[in-house]
């Protein structure tokens, strides 16, 4: 059978298909961490976005800047709410160190170009 035209081939497993997927839904409980003010899991899930987003990243560059922006957010996770006896208020230098990364994050999103990568429906549907 010639190798253009075997199902095989059109039924070819993606990689990219399971690396968008992996940051879609990490982008969503990105969002849902901050919606909800929890900053224990709202790092842990930026942290991993990091993880999946560091190929797109220059290592001698990006990285420092980084690894600097997650101990940032580790010192101020050490006092993450405060309180007047009556409220119970999250830390602004955490929300503000937490959202820095996340901005950070997005624009390196959004320069590799992942942003713009549609997932063909095709390629679903011949899994």
């Amino acid at each position: 059978m010639d190798g253009d035209s075997s199902p095989r081939v059109k039924n070819q497993y993606n990689d990219a298909l399971g690396y968008l997927g992996r940051i879609n839904v990490l982008w969503y409980r990105v969002a849902s961490s901050r919606i909800n003010i929890e900053p224990y899991q709202w790092l842990n899930y930026l942290i991993s976005l990091y993880q999946e987003l560091s190929t797109q990243m220059d290592p001698k560059k990006d990285r420092p800047i980084f690894l600097k922006k997650i101990e940032d957010c580790k010192e101020h996770l050490k006092h993450p709410f405060f309180s007047d006896g009556v409220h119970i208020w999250l830390n602004q230098s955490l929300y503000d160190s937490l959202l820095d990364f996340e901005q950070s994050l997005r624009d390196t999103w959004h320069k590799s170009g992942l942003d713009m990568k549609q997932i063909n429906i095709d390629e679903l549907e011949d899994l």
